[in-house]
């Protein structure tokens, strides 16, 4: 139910349907499913439409729309093709992650979402629009979750949305793949990073560091033999 015009709408749904294979691609699935997106108009009717989150989230209407894997539907706050993208990317990393053994970090469901939504070609930098700081940020290995403090929601999707357009970048589109086919398998992050990687999730952002803010990375500790 919206107060747009069905051309509106339309134009939404073509801007996403564009996005489709590129999206499916790095998903590494041919998705079939029908999904279902509801629009709705205003604060109040997304107050009731969404899903209880944070006070602070909540008042500061920082959600543009929720994701439903289960139900394969979406909810969304007015017409707005990013947004539409951002929540039909969760929609098809639920396709591709189904098993209830997967344990997906928020920092890579919402990052593969961010990458998707204001177009996979924009680099890891622009991302994080004008946040320079790199104190701003927290390790991705404590990104499991999404932050409850509004001051701290805008770093944490800034950092996702960069950290994966690194990752990808970087290592390739069918490298992100075989990491998502390997959380399928019930392996946890970490794990699953060294295994498709070969590195560990810390040394991946020490690379972040040194590509965003020229932090040197620090040279591995040397193995010292026992006599």
């Amino acid at each position: 139910y919206h107060d747009r015009s069905d051309s509106e709408i339309a134009r939404m749904v073509e801007a996403a349907d564009a996005r489709m294979p590129e999206i499916t691609r790095l998903f590494g699935i041919e998705s079939q499913r029908e999904f279902k997106a509801v629009i709705v108009n205003s604060s109040g009717e997304a107050s009731r439409a969404f899903p209880t989150t944070t006070k602070a989230a909540e008042e500061g209407h920082y959600f543009a729309g929720f994701a439903f894997g289960e139900f394969d539907q979406f909810v969304l706050w007015g017409v707005n093709p990013s947004s539409f993208v951002h929540e039909l990317a969760h929609l098809i990393f639920s396709e591709a992650v189904p098993s209830p053994l997967a344990t997906a970090p928020s920092w890579l469901n919402e990052g593969l979402a961010v990458y998707f939504e204001s177009g996979s070609g924009a680099s890891a930098s622009a991302r994080l629009g004008n946040r320079s700081n790199p104190d701003d940020f927290d390790a991705i290995r404590t990104m499991n979750r999404i932050p409850g403090l509004r001051s701290d929601i805008g770093r944490f999707y800034a950092k996702a949305g960069s950290f994966v357009t690194l990752m990808i970048d970087t290592y390739g589109v069918g490298t992100m793949t075989d990491l998502l086919q390997e959380l399928n398998t019930g392996t946890r992050i970490g794990p699953a990073i060294e295994k498709v990687y070969e590195r560990s999730l810390d040394r991946l952002d020490q690379e972040w560091n040194f590509a965003l803010f020229d932090i040197p990375i620090p040279e591995p500790a040397p193995d010292i033999a026992l006599s």
